[in-house]
């Protein structure tokens, strides 16, 4: 009973991924060449069988995705239309900085890069007042999904060669300790007992008279 059980559970899934992988194949969910994520995987498509996906990642290596994890779950085809993605950096500048400014910097910069499109056309947004900074983002579009990286690496680094020329101070978290010394903590407790002193006297004057009453 138990070894029937064991071959109706297998059987299952085989006929589980066969069934979704030709819904894959017809369906065109995914294509050979495809950037797909899939919980924490991402990488290329390298070949859909019938029971599983070939998935090379941006490591080199090669992952066989089960077909039914394509239709059970969602996932994330990056290039399903084409290979145009958007990118999007943050910058967080300290208070008191001319906002209208480093928002131009930003957006001159991005059009300035040879691999970002004209169209769209990048943007640059204040989106927020934080705890420690003014916080701005930009965002812009590049025609192939693999050179996504690099650009944005390229982008940050312009910002902060830019934003260092025109002494704009890119702001970062801070906090302030206040530390007490043993001299401090040695007058509080000083201050403490002169101030309890007097209580303690007239508590003792107190039990005085009361016996010699």
């Amino acid at each position: 009973g138990g070894l029937s059980v064991g071959i109706g559970i297998g059987l299952q899934n085989m006929v589980q991924n066969f069934t979704s992988g030709i819904s894959v194949i017809f369906g065109q969910t995914i294509r050979e060449g495809d950037v797909v994520e899939v919980g924490a995987i991402t990488g290329v498509v390298k070949k859909i069988n019938i029971r599983s996906t070939m998935v090379e990642t941006f490591d080199n290596a090669i992952i066989f995705i089960p077909n039914s994890s394509f239709l059970n779950s969602t996932f994330t085809n990056w290039t399903h239309n084409n290979r145009r993605v958007r990118k999007e950096i943050a910058v967080g500048v300290a208070y008191g900085t001319d906002v209208q400014h480093c928002l131009a910097l930003m957006l001159k910069i991005a059009r300035e890069h040879p691999k970002v499109l004209f169209y769209p056309e990048p943007t640059s947004y204040f989106i927020n007042f934080g705890a420690s900074s003014l916080d701005l983002i930009l965002r812009f579009w590049v025609r192939e999904y693999n050179d996504a990286l690099s650009i944005t690496s390229d982008i940050r680094l312009k910002i902060n060669e830019v934003f260092a020329a025109e002494g704009i101070e890119i702001s970062f978290p801070q906090l302030d300790v206040h530390m007490r010394t043993d001299n401090d903590v040695t007058a509080a407790l000083a201050q403490s007992d002169a101030e309890n002193a007097p209580a303690e006297e007239s508590r003792e004057d107190r039990e005085e008279t009361k016996e010699q009453a």
